[in-house]
């Protein structure tokens, strides 16, 4: 079964945004929107929704089904959201 999942991102600037596109995605900020704006033009897909805080990021995947994002550690998780974590 495939699924189409909405990703979620927090601001440009934002410092765990910085962090997970450097150290996860391997990719600094303006290539991935270099990506984005590639991908908006032709048409294949759009970027990720933009959220401006943590609470924000956390009730929308408490609401919204197959929503994705990613959160600091350290923080209380609802119950309900399965967590993927991933060590550096």
């Amino acid at each position: 079964m495939s699924r189409q999942f909405k990703a979620i991102n927090l601001p440009a600037g934002n410092r765990l945004r910085i962090d997970f596109n450097t150290k996860m995605v391997g990719l600094t900020e303006s290539r991935i929107q270099a990506y984005w704006a590639q991908m908006k033009f032709t048409g294949r897909s759009k970027p990720p929704i933009e959220l401006n805080s943590i609470k924000e990021v956390i009730d929308y995947l408490t609401t919204v089904k197959n929503a994705v994002a990613y959160l600091p550690s350290g923080i209380k998780i609802p119950d309900g959201l399965t967590v993927v974590a991933l060590s550096q």
